[in-house]
């Protein structure tokens, strides 16, 4: 009964700040610009994502469509960003840092391909939950 309420409360809380952001644009369309407000920096349309050094590469690095992203709220995917609007890498230290784990919040790997229960912020588990963008390896992996 608690997992179901704490599942329940985390989806209100989604669907309270998708109205706040869809209000935000309608009220200030510039907010899903390709420049950020809070900082002025401009925001790559297209992002190149590599593994970290010294690991092992099964596969093409992934071309990450920046652009059609811009209307999530960022820190779903930059959830470290909330008081310092610093965009680091997935694999900054601290963060999803382990590249020798495929589960857990610290693993490199899940953090692209894993499915979270306590949040949703892995490529595959938002794509799989909002029935939208690639879930085939193939759809965000090109061929070598």
């Amino acid at each position: 009964m608690e997992k179901f309420a704490r599942a329940f409360e985390r989806k209100r809380a989604n669907h309270i700040m998708a109205m706040f952001l869809t209000g935000a644009l309608i009220f200030f369309p510039a907010a899903g610009s390709t420049q950020s407000q809070s900082t002025g920096t401009k925001i790559p349309t297209e992002v190149v994502m590599k593994v970290p050094s010294g690991v092992k590469n099964r596969k093409a690095p992934v071309y990450f469509p920046h652009a059609p992203h811009r209307d999530f709220d960022c820190t779903l995917c930059h959830h470290n960003a909330y008081e310092t609007l610093v965009m680091n890498k997935c694999s900054t230290e601290g963060c999803h840092s382990n590249t020798q784990k495929r589960e857990g919040t610290d693993s490199f790997y899940a953090a692209f391909h894993g499915m979270f229960e306590e949040h949703n912020r892995s490529c595959l588990d938002c794509h799989k939950s909002g029935g939208r963008g690639p879930i085939a390896c193939k759809g965000c992996h090109q061929q070598r």
